[in-house]
């Protein structure tokens, strides 16, 4: 029997990581124990071989006990239907659960039949030592940074690290890069956050040439570089980021997406041949806090600028620009008061699995290729919800 961090809620967060703005939120907020968990997965703009490893199985010293999960079969993964018409990934680590226990998780995930995980980068874990863990505990997953910034990182230490993580997991590596944010690339790193457009073009310009076994600018050369070309895949919201993912990137990964716009979103991207991922919030438990969740992790997204932009460009000024002032006013409890709760619930998956499942069908209807789950709920949990998302 395993056993994680043990949860008072039954909305405790098993994404990855916690944002100050979501701390912010929260402050003016139901607390944990009465609402919701207090986490979120990666905001990027705030801002198969299996080899062998020892076993995972060691007990933390806090309780909350997740039986052994039976063998994944067709009748565990029960009747999906037309809903796998979407890639369906996972995010990765899960809140709760160490690192040094994640593999009975991602081997899990990968017996069950999703196609990728996908790491998360901001307050919590970097984004690529989890996907080593995972390349240890899987034999097919396409393993990806969801994502990597392309600033507090030189582009050949970048370069080196994907060449490492292609290496380890046989082939089956994907370097998502973004821009990230002033918060996190400024702020908290002390490099200058400029030009984020021509930086993301001229880092992949790089990375590709270093990884295809060639000398980079400055004379960087791998001495031992992939054997296969490793697929990059690019952060983007609105019309320009979208726009260059198309170009020059095998795919974009867009996040907190309304269902009724996610054609635009689909048509500025305009590479119906190419991966567009998407992240979702898939939080669990009874439908007012669940609400509540939701709407707490969305203000501390939309008050961010460059999601506040991503929201008027998908046309939604009057319901964004109360939320940003009243945020900006330092009146957090207001904010979230405003926060709109029918946008919200474009944007979260809430509800049954079931519903949740449809409503990730409704995004496949609109051109979303893959659903990167980032489920919130007690880690106890976990197994059951894997299961129930699995493909068939």
């Amino acid at each position: 029997m395993r056993r994680y961090a043990s949860s008072d809620s039954r909305l405790t967060s098993c994404s990855p990581v916690v944002t100050p703005a979501f701390r912010h939120a929260s402050s003016t907020a139901p607390t944990v124990s009465h609402a919701c968990g207090s986490e979120t997965s990666n905001p990027p703009a705030r801002s198969s071989a299996c080899t062998s490893a020892p076993s995972l199985r060691k007990r933390s010293t806090i309780a909350a006990p997740i039986p052994d999960a039976p063998p994944v079969t067709s009748a565990v993964r029960g009747n999906i239907g037309g809903y796998c018409r979407i890639r369906i990934a996972m995010t990765i680590p899960f809140t709760g659960v160490p690192l040094h226990e994640l593999g009975p998780l991602v081997r899990r995930i990968d017996e069950a039949g999703y196609d990728s995980v996908w790491s998360a980068e901001s307050t919590e874990f970097d984004g690529f030592t989890p996907l080593v863990v995972a390349a240890e505990h899987s034999r097919r997953l396409r393993l990806a940074t969801g994502i990597v910034n392309v600033y507090t990182r030189g582009p050949a230490l970048l370069a080196q690290t994907a060449a490492a993580v292609a290496n380890v997991s046989n082939g089956r590596f994907v370097l998502g890069l973004g821009a990230s944010s002033n918060v996190i690339v400024e702020q908290w790193n002390g490099i200058p956050f400029r030009r984020p457009l021509a930086k993301v073009e001229e880092t992949v310009a790089y990375v590709r040439t270093v990884l295809a076994g060639e000398r980079g600018a400055g004379g960087f050369k791998l001495a031992s570089p992939p054997h296969k070309p490793v697929p990059i895949v690019l952060a983007a919201l609105r019309d320009r980021m979208l726009g260059l993912a198309a170009r020059i990137a095998d795919g974009a990964f867009t996040n907190f997406l309304p269902l009724s716009r996610a054609a635009q979103v689909v048509d500025a991207f305009a590479r119906p041949e190419k991966e567009l991922a998407c992240r979702f919030f898939s939080i669990h438990g009874p439908e007012n806090d669940a609400l509540a969740a939701a709407k707490r992790i969305f203000v501390a997204y939309a008050t961010v600028p460059v999601y506040a932009e991503f929201f008027r460009w998908l046309g939604f000024y009057d319901e964004i620009n109360p939320v940003v002032e009243a945020w900006a006013a330092g009146d957090r409890k207001r904010a979230l008061e405003l926060a709109p709760e029918a946008l919200v619930r474009e944007i979260f998956l809430l509800g049954p699995v079931e519903a949740q499942r449809e409503r990730l069908a409704e995004f496949a209807r609109a051109g979303i290729t893959t659903a990167v789950l980032a489920l919130f709920c007690p880690p106890s949990e976990l197994t059951a919800l894997i299961d129930a998302f699995a493909p068939d």
